[in-house]
């Protein structure tokens, strides 16, 4: 009688699990759905906005003097929707265009990619995103030499080249804010045990960047 009660509770017990795994799966699909209807309606409105800047004269600064002057790593941000954004990331390898927040919050995390600190001006900008197919999902499918291209809220395109994809430990955070390339994207592992890290580096013997194009 006993074993009979224990393997009624063993089955009652497997049961909870599938449907608390199905739930939770059935969960991050919607959040997933939901965060690239944002990103979508965020990048539409930001693409009319960029498309619509009037092409800025080159400087006349001589190269020389370009290079010893400080960089200002301020960039241009548009509010849409209550949130502010600085450009969007395109990666080609994956078919995704994404807007890119300001500056990060978990709550905004769910709409769209942030920044999490620095500049594409001053070649040390790091972004954040959740794993949502949506999102940053799949980054661990780029390769070396896949290219990532970044149009700020100015209509400029910085471009970029992966470098590398490597499975960081979350604690590592020095390997990720101080890596010395251009441009990292992350995310976290399936359950956060680790990030999937991308580092991407711009052709330094072109230091012209190209309008967006309509």
């Amino acid at each position: 009688m006993n074993r009979k009660k224990a393997g009624i509770a063993f089955l009652l017990l497997g049961a909870v699990l599938i449907l608390s795994a199905l739930l939770l799966f059935l969960r991050n699909t919607e959040e997933s759905r939901a965060a690239g209807e944002s990103a979508r309606e965020a990048l539409e409105e930001m693409q009319e906005y960029i498309w619509v800047i009037p092409t800025q004269p080159e400087s006349e600064t001589s190269g020389e003097t370009a290079q010893t002057e400080p960089v200002d790593p301020t960039m241009t941000v548009k509010t849409i929707n209550g949130h502010d954004y600085i450009g969007y990331l395109s990666l080609p390898k994956l078919e995704l265009e994404l807007p890119v927040m300001d500056e990060w919050s978990y709550p905004d995390l769910q709409i769209s990619p942030c920044r999490e600190l620095g500049s594409v001006k001053t070649d040390d900008m790091v972004v954040i995103a959740h794993n949502y197919p949506s999102h940053f999902g799949r980054l661990k499918e780029l390769q070396k030499g896949d290219e990532v291209s970044f149009t700020d809220m100015d209509g400029k395109v910085w471009e970029y080249k992966v470098s590398a994809v490597e499975t960081v430990d979350p604690h590592d955070v020095e390997k990720v804010h101080n890596s010395s390339h251009d441009l990292v994207l992350y995310t976290c592992t399936v359950g956060g045990e680790f990030r999937v890290t991308a580092f991407c580096d711009r052709e330094k013997t072109d230091e012209t960047q190209t309008e967006a194009q309509p």
